[in-house]
């Protein structure tokens, strides 16, 4: 995707939204408001939320980039210790895609629930941390994905399942859903399966380890 629609409360809020429909940080991105907030008149009438377009900046030109050699070696090293220290037992750690910004890993072994942690939470500290190893002294940004044998894959089905069904009920009851406090990751799965239904939409809120999805029919 190399643009999106976010929805807020602020003009902030809907910047972030839009940037975690992309699955990119701010800086990588230019923002065009749509649609300023506005607050209901008396309580009652005109309240409208506020709607930013995200659109994904071109990467520096690879001959003015400074890039390290390999990110990929490095990742996978990094990956190794680390997984080594958890005490994972017949550890592998396989490529499945490559290219010249991004790189996808899948990681074997015995007993990786702890590796993986509650929904997910700390395989997505790791795959942040192995993406800050990655990126150290880049001028572009090359992004790293990790799963753990097909984890990713069942919780995307199951958050695209979850996102369908509470934006279904937002439009038939018009009323607005708050979920569960998720990471970023999860969120963006819950925006993207919400963006298929017409008059819902989806907004996050609140900060850190609190931030959570609410769906809601259009206009509230």
């Amino acid at each position: 995707m190399k643009e999106a629609i976010g929805v807020g409360e602020t003009v902030l809020q809907a910047q972030e939204t839009a940037c975690e429909i992309l699955g990119v940080e701010t800086h990588e991105v230019d923002f065009e408001v749509l649609q300023v907030p506005v607050k209901k008149a008396l309580g009652i009438f005109g309240k409208k939320m506020a709607k930013v377009k995200a659109i994904v900046k071109d990467l520096p030109n690879k001959e003015s980039a400074k890039i390290p050699a390999n990110p990929t070696n490095t990742v996978y090293n990094y990956l190794k210790d680390v997984l080594q220290a958890f005490g994972v037992e017949d550890l592998e750690i396989n490529k499945q895609k490559e290219s010249d910004n991004s790189l996808v890993l899948s990681i074997f072994g015995k007993d990786l629930n702890t590796v993986i942690g509650k929904h997910g939470n700390t395989l997505d500290a790791l795959q942040y941390l192995a993406n800050l190893v990655a990126n150290n002294g880049r001028e572009d940004y090359f992004r790293v994905k990790i799963d753990i044998g097909d984890y990713r894959e069942k919780r995307e089905k199951a958050l695209e399942k979850l996102g369908s069904k509470v934006a279904i009920k937002a439009l038939t009851t018009q009323k607005e859903y708050l979920l569960e406090p998720m990471s970023s990751y999860d969120r963006r799965i819950i925006h993207m399966s919400v963006q298929k239904y017409k008059g819902v939409i989806s907004r996050s809120q609140g900060e850190g380890v609190n931030r959570h999805i609410i769906i809601a029919p259009e206009g509230e």
